[in-house]
């Protein structure tokens, strides 16, 4: 593993906390409104369904997270694994629109 050195540490600071406002906001007030009154037939279909969509997707994460863990922190070098997931993140934003 890479000695993190005071440098690295205050980058990756400021990214997560620049990252961490995308997912709170567009899950949490933009794409949930836009699907129960846009996508769904109803306004209480589409919470049920926007529900059961959050659930699938938190117990995906609970079961893929320790292994995308492990396996990151096993690499010597975990810039790759930033840079694959980064874009991955990037093509999802898009994707929403």
């Amino acid at each position: 593993m890479i000695k993190a050195c005071k440098r690295h540490q205050i980058i990756w600071a400021i990214f997560d906390w620049a990252r961490t406002v995308w997912p709170v906001m567009i899950i949490t007030f933009v794409f949930p409104n836009y699907f129960t009154t846009q996508v769904a037939a109803t306004a209480v279909e589409g919470k049920a369904l926007w529900a059961d969509t959050v659930v699938i997707s938190s117990i995906f994460i609970a079961i893929m997270a320790p292994v995308l863990g492990l396996l990151s922190d096993t690499m010597k070098n975990s810039t790759p694994w930033f840079r694959v997931f980064t874009t991955i993140n990037i093509a999802c934003a898009y994707l929403l629109w």
